[in-house]
């Protein structure tokens, strides 16, 4: 609940109360808490913007955009945009990884790329690879990776955009 502070600003509060009994198990005072949350609503607030912030440039790109685990490089997350490249569904994409995506031809450059990555030795690659596709037809995308790293500053997850480079 808010409550107004003697500048006139409202604080938000979190309030807490539990009985103290006798014996008898008659109440006999309220042991009672009001936590100032202002602070924690404003953070929470915060995130949940940059949360929306992300899910709008991530999803309504037409770039290709994904993420995938450093460790296995399986997709987490992928837009429609690169479904809509690749020619999959999304259910399809995320039982994949990044190097099924491209013709057998580009996978060790991309391999190699990877394994950098996930070994922390680089936080960027970028390549032009060929892109497997059921028919003939020749397909190429730039594809520009890198690392979002934890704390500690180790590599924990792949973040990649695909764009369409076969003109």
């Amino acid at each position: 609940f808010p409550v107004r502070a003697a500048n006139g600003d409202f604080r938000w509060f979190r309030a807490g109360a539990m009985p103290i009994r006798d014996e008898a198990g008659k109440i006999v005072r309220w042991l009672g808490t009001n936590t100032d949350i202002s602070e924690q609503r404003q953070i929470e607030e915060r995130l949940r913007e940059g949360e929306a912030t992300f899910r709008a440039m991530f999803n309504n790109s037409s770039l290709g955009k994904a993420q995938a685990d450093v460790a296995t490089y399986r997709f987490t997350r992928a837009n429609d945009a690169l479904c809509r490249l690749l020619g999959v569904r999304s259910t399809d994409l995320l039982s994949i990884t990044i190097p099924d995506c491209v013709h057998p031809s580009s996978r060790p450059a991309l391999e190699a790329g990877l394994g950098r990555l996930a070994r922390g030795q680089i936080s960027a690659f970028d390549m032009e690879a060929r892109i497997k596709t059921d028919d003939r037809a020749q397909m190429w995308a730039q594809i520009p990776l890198n690392t979002l790293v934890d704390d500690k500053g180790a590599p924990y997850r792949l973040a990649a955009a695909f764009v369409h480079a076969t003109d």
